[in-house]
């Protein structure tokens, strides 16, 4: 048995497993069963987790608009863990499954915009008290360079952050063309099969978003103060980083011949099983912090800052009632007659 998996493991095979022969292979090694069984309970209790959000949400978010938004970003990384457990258990399927966790994110991003300007009060609202306000464009240069934003420079920075949800979509679909054809592989990224291409379009996409989205924090941040805005947007960020940068490290370290055969990653599409496997891990130790910020009233329908305020406004506003005699002070006033 030793022999067979050592032989196994020194050489890659022409085409990758079918679900049967996947299992198959699990359970004959006591060690990727363990692990495998492990990946399945951690994508289990992601799941029931955003099933017991979705309840929450329906019971505690008034605006049906707002809770959608909140829904599907709590989602992102539960739906990143299902499609890696069935690109784990269905090699085959793992670009399919790639390009599912694609779209959701996309369309979280989407979603993320509309939560800003939701927490502003609406789009009306949003324009004038972003409007004629100075905001850093790079890391700590301060406003030495910075932009003025307009109503038009504002239109322009929500297209720069939707244009990544609707061009890492597409470049996904072309990317299973591709693999339907025979001709792409994440195992190897080279010109010729188009992978190169199509990643560096995916990561400068991406990096206009990031500037995007860097701009939009700025911009927003001091007149949202409550609404916890910068640790929501560096989850959304290591959305991107563990769906895309990440994806193309391991396709590089793949191709390079960095990462080896083994079992049960031991085929052409060897890449994606270990994306998936880390992936998992990943969105257990992620999700409970988006849970944190988004599974909740407080930082999501009002801000904490707002709460305070009401509550100390309604404090001095409330009248002190002068309280009468009560029966026994009354009972012991005749008592003492």
């Amino acid at each position: 048995m030793s022999v067979m998996a050592e032989n196994q493991t020194s050489q890659c095979l022409p085409k990758d497993r079918s679900v049967v022969e996947m299992i198959n292979v699990i359970f004959d090694d006591t060690m990727l069963t363990s692990v495998f069984w492990i990946m399945t309970f951690i994508t289990m209790v992601l799941f029931f987790a955003f099933i017991e959000n979705v309840n929450f949400l329906f019971n505690r978010i008034p605006n049906k608009d707002r809770m959608i938004r909140i829904m599907w970003i709590l989602g992102i990384y539960p739906v990143f863990a299902l499609t890696s457990i069935f690109s784990l258990y269905f090699p085959r399927s793992s670009v399919f499954c790639n390009l599912t966790a694609t779209c959701y994110y996309a369309l979280g991003v989407y979603f993320f915009i509309g939560l800003i300007v939701f927490y502003f009060g609406g789009y009306e609202h949003a324009i004038l008290k972003i409007a004629d306000t100075q905001v850093p464009i790079i890391p700590f240069c301060g406003k030495r360079v910075s932009i003025k934003l307009t109503e038009w420079a504002f239109l322009r920075l929500r297209f720069c952050l939707i244009q990544f949800a609707m061009f890492r979509a597409l470049m996904m679909f072309i990317e299973n063309v591709l693999f339907v054809n025979g001709t792409y592989h994440l195992s190897k990224m080279t010109t010729e099969n188009g992978s190169i291409v199509i990643y560096i379009l995916v990561l400068i996409s991406g990096g206009v978003y990031m500037c995007a989205l860097y701009i939009l924090h700025n911009a927003s941040k001091p007149l949202l103060k409550g609404f916890y805005l910068t640790p929501k947007c560096l989850l959304l960020f290591a959305g991107f980083l563990i769906s895309d940068v990440q994806m193309v490290i391991i396709g590089l370290l793949t191709t390079s011949g960095a990462i080896k055969c083994v079992l049960p990653f031991d085929g052409p599409n060897r890449a994606n099983g270990w994306y998936s496997l880390v992936q998992i891990v990943e969105c257990a130790l992620i999700s409970p912090v988006v849970m944190m910020f988004f599974r909740t009233r407080k930082g999501n329908v009002v801000s904490m800052v707002d709460m305070v305020k009401k509550v100390t406004a309604a404090q001095k506003k409330k009248p002190t009632l002068k309280r009468g005699p009560s029966k026994t002070s009354l009972y012991n006033t005749y008592a003492n007659l």
